[in-house]
């Protein structure tokens, strides 16, 4: 899942305190998370390596290994998250994924193909498909948020989501859309209405989640970020996205309880810039290698050279090398240290009818999160 996914969902499922004694009063609690940076770098190696050896397929199986890690390291009241989805859950929804896209893409040669030579059908035709490619992202992102939090639990208790993702992704398309014509300003009002529906159709148990927050509060912050996205090279979005989640955070409510934020903008800078400059020295690493080294080397071997075409592997083998060194990173340094900050500076207040929270009797989803997968919009 992305971060900021990761960040919704967990907050959405940790919001229940214990029913234990003491839990309903109206203390603040936090989230713990516990997880080790070598731990998930190991698990995205194994995952890369797994998945070169099984030409991909083994992905699935590697994306629930991570998930099952990621939340049994986040705790709420001395309990651990869980996360219940499984491989083939993941498989084969993007099986089914593939089966309704390979149909859409081949309408989209058919029509190129009957009218070669009409620069009208074409242009009609490609804004037809980017459309309908901009609304199954949205459809995509919307569905793989449902499967995650029915998959996911806290002493027992899942999480749910209702509302229509074909709602959804024609909201969102008409927000971007209005985006793209006010030039970007209207950015915060579009994420304070699509983080509204996602968050009044988020449940936990039998109870539903609520959000006050209104675009105009956060107006002024983004177009001060607004206008300084380029004298600082892109800096100002983070510090306008910490400033959105403390505000989003604090107009969130779940059954009497409030919750709250410190996250600050230079930690996440800190761990955004540190994350780039590893990335950026994997991939100057990769370049000196292929550019100085494997010449060098692949010359100066009679064996490689003799053994034919064999030798050209090499390239993408060093390819998909540098593809799991990029994921390592990416968990690593990114996902890793940004859910532990989350995790340390959120707190959540007041009391709620513990007693009346059930297990959620919304249907869960039977397959994955395919078409994010397909679509490459799917979270961690």
């Amino acid at each position: 899942m992305s971060s900021e996914e990761v960040v919704a969902a967990l907050r959405g499922r940790g919001s229940v305190p214990s029913s234990g004694a003491g839990s309903g009063s109206g203390r603040s609690r936090g989230l713990d998370y516990d997880g080790r940076v070598g731990e998930v770098a190991g698990i995205a190696v194994t995952n890369g390596l797994l998945g070169l050896v099984t030409l991909g397929f083994y992905r699935f199986w590697g994306k629930t290994r991570l998930r099952r890690y990621l939340w049994g390291r986040v705790g709420f009241d001395g309990d651990a998250f869980e996360y219940s989805g499984t491989g083939k859950e993941l498989l084969v929804g993007f099986l089914v994924a593939i089966a309704v896209l390979i149909p859409l893409g081949a309408l989209g040669s058919v029509v190129e193909f009957a009218f070669p030579a009409d620069p009208m059908v074409a242009a009609v035709s490609g804004i037809v498909q980017g459309l309908l490619i901009a609304l199954l992202v949205q459809f995509a992102i919307y569905r793989a948020r449902r499967y995650r939090l029915t998959r996911s639990q806290w002493r027992g208790i899942r999480g749910g989501q209702t509302g229509s993702a074909v709602t959804y992704a024609f909201v969102a398309l008409g927000w971007y859309v209005l985006v793209a014509i006010t030039l970007g300003l209207a950015y915060a009002a579009m994420r304070t209405a699509l983080q509204r529906y996602r968050t009044e159709n988020t449940w936990f148990g039998t109870e539903r989640f609520t959000f006050a927050g209104r675009a105009g509060p956060l107006f002024g912050r983004w177009f001060l970020a607004w206008l300084l996205l380029i004298p600082t090279l892109g800096l100002s979005y983070a510090w306008y996205r910490a400033c959105e989640f403390r505000y989003f955070a604090a107009n969130t409510r779940y059954s009497g309880l409030s919750f709250a934020s410190t996250l600050r903008a230079g930690r996440v800078i800190w761990i955004w810039l540190r994350y780039m400059l590893v990335l950026v020295a994997i991939m100057v690493a990769a370049g000196v290698v292929v550019n100085f080294i494997m010449p060098g080397f692949l010359s100066g071997s009679a064996a490689i050279e003799n053994s034919g075409p064999a030798f050209l592997l090499l390239p993408f083998a060093m390819m998909f090398l540098v593809g799991i060194a990029a994921s390592a990173a990416r968990l690593a340094l990114y996902v890793h240290p940004m859910l532990g900050e989350i995790c340390r500076t959120l707190t959540i207040a007041g009391a709620a009818d513990f007693d009346a929270i059930l297990q959620s009797q919304q249907a869960r989803p039977a397959r994955g999160e395919g078409f994010a997968d397909v679509l490459d919009v799917g979270a961690i």
